[in-house]
């Protein structure tokens, strides 16, 4: 089909879309640069064509240009790239799924068909996906979606009603763009925005070449105009025959192309699709727009990261490796300040009273609840949920009077200690990272030799296992230069690992978890016998409770053991 597509083009129509196809293709490889997009998940052109797809690109009455283009056009495996963030929050397009190629012909959900199935495109709220229209991404929480014209060879970066191109929102990055400029009576197979092209015809008639006359002409010319002086010359009126041609505001070209629905493109700015791509593109190597983060399971804040690649070399003398250790190591340090922050007693305090003021404040709904029930079921879940609701304000109450207890005791001194100890606290987050880590390689090793798992499971997890094996090196180097800091700036406190603290924690929690238990039980034998329905849900939930128990027991049994034996040690 793509042949077909192909045939009914012209050599400068498919020119321009390998354009497109190589330009996304720089964008995607400038992310993979990046450390963001693993190089695997780069599915580069050309595609087969299968007759399904075939099939839903007749249904969907595709024009051949996207059709073609659809077959030379790169795109992103989002499970083997292990990213799927794309410009300004935006998610990858993938025009080889079927879901994908439907969705993207109503990008915003507007569902133009909801009330009117024969709406158009000229109608009041219609369709405004022409079939040569195409998106190059994926809405997300409102991102902005990029759209290509196969016609006019222009591109959108537009949110739900509005251009969100940053070369038309000045200051968009924090500086001034150039001047802008309208594509206002221009046919969109040329760009008023390029560098080079707009430059050629002056470069042409510097060089005194023209299409228009040639050397003969211009010398007989000449000659005319030699014999005339300034005064002999006519008065001539250089408006006479010619209309003034004056930049047109966006909003007075808008208004004057009268439109009447209102999801119509054309309402928005656009531009030349090459200038946009390759603008995408430089935004990234500038920094100015930044991926996603390297590691799903961690964030950094944009600043943070700007300046990491910043420090590793980024763009000229990139180091990935160095930049990825900085990165886990920052992140880890990150989460350790959150951490901290969230231990102030203060802050605990205020946290706990509000949670014990709104057990207090909502009890009568559940107790409402047990009242109005109709069947000794209904009442006996009913008050099974007033207990557990009970039970949970108590927690809250005891929370309340250990982190009052906590505060009165506080040491003015605690913040430097805090500080001083950061080091030793990001250590002891990257022992937890770097054991979870390798805990999960051990896992997906069992599940890729399990005769149960379906060979697609087993092709997915494969790659999780990849995506995981590139990574672990990082964080164990990553450990290594943490551990090294900590004993250089704590020695003496290097022997008190935090993971003691967190056995310790971890037993107070088995031991409020015994004491639910029992208390649930206790309930559970006052359920009369006729609500069998109660006592099953309630039977059900002391199941799950012990379960939880058994694996706290084996928990801190692995954490004990990873303290006796120093298992994290590097």
């Amino acid at each position: 089909m793509a042949d077909i597509a192909a045939q009914s083009l012209s050599e400068e129509h498919k020119a321009k879309l390998h354009e497109v196809a190589d330009l996304m293709l720089q964008i995607y490889e400038t992310l993979a640069e990046m450390c963001y997009v693993q190089r695997a998940g780069i599915i580069r052109g050309p595609h087969k064509i299968t007759s399904d797809m075939e099939q839903q690109y007749k249904d969907l009455e595709l024009d051949p240009a996207i059709i073609y283009l659809y077959s030379i056009l790169p795109y992103i495996d989002t499970t083997a790239a292990n990213a799927d963030e794309f410009f300004q929050r935006s998610h990858f397009f993938n025009h080889m799924n079927s879901r994908d190629v439907e969705q993207g012909r109503d990008p915003w959900y507007k569902d133009p068909r909801r009330n009117n199935p024969n709406v158009g495109f000229d109608d009041e709220d219609g369709l405004y996906m022409w079939p040569w229209y195409t998106p190059l991404s994926h809405i997300w929480e409102r991102s902005a979606v990029m759209i290509y014209d196969a016609r006019e060879h222009r591109i959108w970066i537009a949110g739900y009603d509005d251009s969100l191109d940053p070369f038309f929102r000045k200051g968009w990055y924090g500086e001034l763009e150039e001047p802008e400029k309208s594509d206002w009576g221009g046919t969109g197979d040329e760009s008023d925005w390029s560098e080079e092209g707009g430059d050629e015809d002056e470069d042409a008639a510097s060089a005194g070449s023209s299409e228009f006359w040639d050397d003969e002409d211009e010398d007989d010319l000449g000659d005319e105009l030699n014999g005339l002086s300034l005064d002999d010359a006519p008065e001539v009126d250089f408006d006479e025959g010619f209309d003034i041609v004056e930049d047109v505001p966006w909003g007075d070209q808008v208004q004057a192309l009268n439109i009447k629905n209102d999801n119509s493109l054309e309402l928005i700015q656009s531009r030349d699709a090459a200038d946009v791509l390759r603008d995408v593109n430089r935004w990234y190597r500038e920094l100015k727009e930044l991926p996603g983060n390297p590691d799903g399971s961690l964030h950094a804040h944009g600043d943070t990261k700007r300046l990491l690649y910043k420090k590793n070399g980024w763009p000229e003398s990139f180091n990935p490796d160095t930049f990825m250790v900085d990165f886990i190591r920052t992140t880890a340090a990150e989460r350790v300040a959150g951490n901290d922050s969230d231990r102030d007693p203060a802050k605990i305090v205020m946290k706990c009273e509000k949670r014990v003021e709104y057990g207090h404040r909502f009890r009568p709904k559940f107790t409402k609840a047990v009242d109005e029930a109709q069947s000794a079921d209904e009442e006996w879940i009913a008050r099974y949920k007033l207990f557990q609701y009970d039970l949970s304000t108590e927690q809250h109450a005891w929370d309340l009077k250990e982190a009052q207890e906590e505060l009165a005791r506080e040491d003015p001194k605690a913040q430097q200690s805090n500080e001083e100890l950061a080091p030793l606290r990001e250590y002891e987050q990257l022992r937890e990272d770097v054991a979870a880590r390798r805990e999960r390689a051990q896992f997906w090793v069992r599940t890729l030799g399990s005769a149960d798992e379906s060979e697609e499971n087993k092709r997915h997890w494969q790659i999780k296992n990849g995506h995981l094996g590139w990574l672990l090196p990082f964080y164990e180097q990553a450990l290594v230069q943490a551990r090294a800091d900590a004993q250089r700036i704590s020695p003496t406190k290097f022997a008190q690992p935090g993971l003691a603290s967190r056995i310790e924690s971890e037993r107070a929690s088995l031991t409020s978890s015994l004491e639910e238990l029992q208390r649930m039980k206790e309930f559970l034998s006052g359920i009369p016998d006729h609500a069998a329905k109660a006592r099953e849900e309630v039977a059900e939930n002391v199941r799950r409770c012990e379960e939880s128990i058994e694996s706290k027991r084996a928990q801190i049994a692995e954490h004990e053991e990873s303290l006796k034996n120093d298992e994290y040690k590097d």
